[in-house]
C-alpha cells in the first residue's frame, strides 16, 4: 500500500521460504511476482516451474486447482496467453464440480477466447459458468448481453460453415461428388 514494492517482494519471498501452508506459499509467489519490477522473465519462469513441481506432489492434490490458476495468472503477467490457457484448462480439470476456482477459470477462458475472437469457445466457457457463485464475488452485469450476442454470432457461424461445406461438395466433379455422398451416407447409417 505504501508503494515500496522491493520490501514487499522481500517479505513475500521470506514467506515462501518459511511457510508450511500451501495456500500461503502459492499466493506469496503470485504477489512476489507482481511486486518484482526487475526480476524479468526468468523470475516468473522459476516460480511457475516451482508451482508445477508443487502440483505434482500428492500432498498438494487438494490445492491443484489453485496452483494451476495461480500459474495461469503468472503466465498472463508475462503476456503468455497460450500458456495461461493451458494452465486454466488444468485448473478446470483438477477442480471440484462447483469450485470457485473452476468458475474463475471458465470466466477467464471465456474472456481470453472472446478477446482472441474465438467466439465458439467463448460461448462454451460462458455457458459453463455457475452464475450464482460468481455473482456474489464480482459485477457481471455485462455477461448476459455478451452471452446473447455470442449465441447469435455462433449460430450464424454454424450456418456459414454448413453453406461452405455444401458449396464445396457442389463444386466437386460429378463422379467425385457421387462417391463422396455415397461414402457420407454409409458413414451416417453406421452412426445410427
Amino acid at each position: 500500500k505504501l508503494g515500496r514494492s522491493y520490501e514487499a517482494k522481500t517479505w513475500y519471498e521470506r514467506v515462501i521460504n518459511t511457510t508450511y501452508d500451501p495456500i500461503l506459499d502459492i499466493y506469496a509467489r503470485l504477489n512476489a511476482i507482481r511486486q518484482n519490477k526487475e526480476g524479468g522473465v526468468n523470475y516468473i519462469d522459476r516460480n511457475i516451474q516451482a508451482l508445477v513441481k508443487m502440483a505434482k506432489k500428492d500432498r498438494f492434490e487438494d490445492y491443484r486447482d489453485i496452483i494451476y490458476y495461480t500459474a495461469a495468472q503468472m503466465e498472463l503477467e508475462r503476456k503468455n496467453v497460450p500458456g495461461a490457457i493451458g494452465f486454466l484448462k488444468l485448473c478446470i480439470k483438477n477442480s471440484p464440480m462447483n469450485g470457485t476456482q473452476r468458475n474463475k477459470a471458465f470466466l477467464q477462458l471465456g474472456n481470453l477466447s472472446f478477446d482472441a475472437k474465438d467466439y465458439r469457445t467463448a460461448r462454451n466457457m460462458y455457458d459453463s459458468l455457475n452464475m450464482n457463485a460468481l455473482a456474489r464475488e464480482q459485477d457481471l452485469s455485462w455477461l448476459p448481453d455478451r452471452k446473447a450476442a455470442l449465441n447469435i454470432i455462433v449460430a450464424q457461424m454454424q450456418i456459414m460453415d454448413r453453406q461452405d461445406s455444401l458449396q464445396r461438395i457442389a463444386a466437386m466433379p460429378p463422379p467425385a461428388r457421387d462417391a463422396y455422398i455415397k461414402h457420407l451416407s454409409r458413414y451416417l447409417r453406421r452412426l445410427q
